[in-house]
């Protein structure tokens, strides 16, 4: 039984409201097939497809898959030692001239299992961890409303018509999120797909999932998504036999689309497929007999995968020129179905649907963050080669050549202002990849210049935090590591810079740190240096140990950097006795010269937020200053520069409101945005600005004032 925060929502009298909109009315007028043939120039309408399907050979690299000779390789599999053409030689020869291909699309964000299928489930990057999940998927699920959950509250669909199916455990914790209005009262069903011997084990054919995916259409499923990841697992622990299981999805996939079309399933002309990987794999191993054993990292052949649609909308025949993202494939599909997605930030595949999608995607002004009265932005961009850009204070900060340029971080003192943020380009090289760091230092009346970078390679979630002392000297908090995988040890690491010395610490870092996210740093009135993140106690139990820790750094008269131990650990319980699964996005600040640290606490009931504070012996007093369990944890809480703290929670009338607790110890004060939407929170001195959006993904800035 479904018992998430399910009771807590019916006596609000919610039901997964929040930023969630029916979809529009498109059916007006002459049309056909869903396009309107009154215009010549026909408009590709939402909610065109009433069934959907997508299948992700797990780890299938375009080389032994949807490769030729313009891709990588030039046409040659060195996995199979022959053309790439040999491989796949049914979906082809059978289906290529029936869709759209994307030869190759990318995954721009952590190339490994489910990270990248929260990313297709939500149609946006999220920083989440691939934890092992054999015991359950405990409350570390994505923060974003799923496919599933979209279909099921907007188009009213059963939880066995919504379904999540793998050969595997990875992905069970993503059939349902833990965004308020949502969650597992109007969540999918995982369907297992087991060994015919042992349910404990995972099947090891890829071709029996793609059969529960047939059953599963034929018993009436509306939404379907499977990960085929006997592919994956054969090129990690028997690589001669990878290209063998790429081979043997070959003429089932095919045979799918031909019953689904065929007349007899009841679906033609009605029902939309995709097959597409979630990530590829190394082309450069040098440490293995077999160079594709291995993925994870920011390598070309990780972030290259094949990508194929079909179905009503979709052209034929078309190999696209335009970037496709994963996310934008889960953008896309619900764009078919007809789903809104609003807080998504994946693009509809324009170039892969008949006529032109009137709208959709992300527009505006996005990620605000500010420091003082200098205020930064990142601003969509219409080009799918060129998606981004930062703008401080009307000033951009563009890269043409780069595909992405975001998450803008500010810092304004008496002596300078502060900007950093991050950029990737596609194809800088052959071998990577990789997201690049950039920082921007402005004084004295002059214009901007850039700093040296305070590192070669960030992982793809870097979003630095700044302070300073009382010296001048600016502090800068990082987390993550090149690959973004929660089975191995990552770093907080902290730099300092000067204009005399440049960055200092950068071969330093957190000890004991799994999947950091979201650090935090204060420095206190005596110069003393602060960090806070959160991160579990390891690989086994890191889905269950989410926590947020607060930890002294100082540096030695010889340069070296010393960490001490943890000085505040997140509770387990609240200070009502509720049990907190999971905590996270700490903000850490001195408030009239009191070290202070805000977080997100997630419990079975939902979100909300809680503080600590250190008196002069170095003792922490903790409280709880929203325990309503609609605080979005989308939204980080932050401090203002008077010391309150500020967060964003859903209202009982499906708008979302800006909470403000003076100096982060009284009781909330609420003001309505008037808005359904909000996606991030910026204070400056009496007032905060907030983007926020209709939910139609069209984003605007929303000033409040106190």
């Amino acid at each position: 039984m479904r018992t998430l925060h399910s009771a807590l929502l019916a006596a609000l009298g919610i039901t997964a409201a929040g930023c969630r909109f029916a979809p529009a009315d498109d059916s007006a007028g002459d049309t056909t097939g869903g396009l309107d043939t009154r215009n010549p120039a026909a408009v590709a309408y939402r909610g065109i497809a009433e069934r959907a399907a997508i299948l992700v050979p797990d780890g299938a690299r375009i080389e032994e898959t949807f490769g030729d000779a313009d891709t990588w390789g030039a046409g040659y599999s060195d996995a199979a030692g022959g053309p790439t053409d040999r491989i796949m030689p049914e979906v082809r020869a059978r289906l290529f001239g029936r869709g759209a291909l994307a030869q190759p699309a990318y995954n721009v964000a952590i190339t490994i299992t489910a990270p990248a299928h929260a990313d297709l489930l939500t149609g946006a990057r999220l920083p989440f961890g691939h934890f092992p999940s054999e015991e359950g998927a405990g409350r570390y699920r994505p923060l974003l409303p799923t496919l599933f959950e979209l279909a099921r509250t907007q188009l009213a669909v059963a939880e066995d018509q919504a379904v999540l199916t793998a050969n595997t455990v990875h992905l069970q914790a993503l059939d349902w999120s833990l965004h308020p209005g949502f969650g597992e009262a109007v969540g999918g069903t995982y369907a297992f797909v087991s060994d015919a011997e042992d349910p404990r084990r995972p099947n090891g054919f890829d071709t029996v999932v793609i059969d529960a995916v047939r059953s599963q259409l034929d018993a009436g499923a509306v939404l379907v998504v499977a990960n085929l990841h006997q592919i994956d697992r054969a090129a990690h622990y028997n690589p001669p036999q990878y290209v063998p299981d790429v081979t043997a999805v070959d003429a089932p996939l095919a045979d799918l689309w031909d019953w689904i079309e065929g007349g007899e399933s009841g679906l033609e002309g009605r029902t939309v497929l995709a097959i597409a990987a979630d990530h590829g794999r190394h082309r450069w191993d040098t440490t293995t007999e077999f160079p594709w054993m291995n993925h994870g990292d920011q390598c070309s052949g990780c972030r290259e995968i094949p990508l194929l649609l079909l179905g009503p909308g979709v052209r034929r025949g078309v190999v696209l020129t335009s970037p496709v993202l994963f996310e934008d494939l889960g953008v896309t599909v619900g764009w078919l179905l007809g789903l809104d997605m609003p807080l998504a930030t994946g693009r509809v595949m324009t170039e892969a649907l008949e006529g032109a999608p009137d709208g959709g995607d992300p527009t505006g002004l996005t990620r605000v963050h500010a420091s003082g009265d200098l205020r930064a932005w990142q601003e969509a961009l219409p080009d799918p080669a060129n998606r981004s850009r930062v703008l401080v204070d009307g000033e951009a900060f563009a890269d043409p050549d780069a595909l992405l340029v975001e998450e803008p971080r500010v810092l304004r003192t008496a002596e300078a202002d502060h900007l950093c943020y991050r950029s990737l380009r596609i194809r800088t090289d052959d071998r990577e990849w990789r997201w690049q760091p950039h920082c921007w230092i402005r004084s004295g009346g002059a214009g901007w210049s850039e700093m040296a970078a305070p590192a070669d390679v960030v992982w793809p979630f870097w979003s630095p935090d700044l302070a300073t002392d009382s010296r001048g000297r600016l502090y800068l908090a990082a987390s993550g590591n090149v690959n973004g995988n929660a089975e191995g040890p990552s770093t907080v690491s902290l730099l300092r810079w000067t204009a005399a010395r440049g960055w200092e610490g950068t071969g330093d870092g957190s000890p004991n740190a799994w999947f950091p996210t979201h650090p935090s740093v204060a420095v206190d009135p005596s110069d003393a240096v602060w960090v806070a993140f959160a991160t579990g106690d390891g690989v086994a139990t890191g889905r269950y140990t989410r926590h947020v820790e607060v930890r002294p750094v100082t540096w030695e008269t010889s340069g070296a950097q010393r960490w001490g131990a943890v000085d505040w650990r997140s509770p387990t319980t609240d200070a009502r006795g509720t049990t907190l699964e999971r905590v996270e996005d700490p903000a850490l600040a001195v408030v009239h010269g009191t070290l202070t640290v805000a977080c997100t606490g997630f419990a079975a009931d939902g979100g909300r937020i809680l503080a600590a504070t250190r008196d002069a012996k170095g003792a922490w007093s903790e409280r709880t200053l929203d325990e309503s369990g609609l605080v979005l944890g989308t939204v980080p809480a932050v401090f203002t520069p008077e010391g309150d703290l500020l967060w964003a929670r859903l209202r009982t009338d499906g708008d979302v409101e800006v909470c403000r607790s003076i100096a982060a110890a009284g009781a909330p004060e609420c003001t309505d945005t008037g808005f359904p939407c909000v996606e991030a929170l910026a204070p400056w001195p009496g007032g905060a600005t907030v983007t926020v959006s209709s939910g139609d993904r069209a984003w605007e800035t929303l000033d409040l004032a106190w």
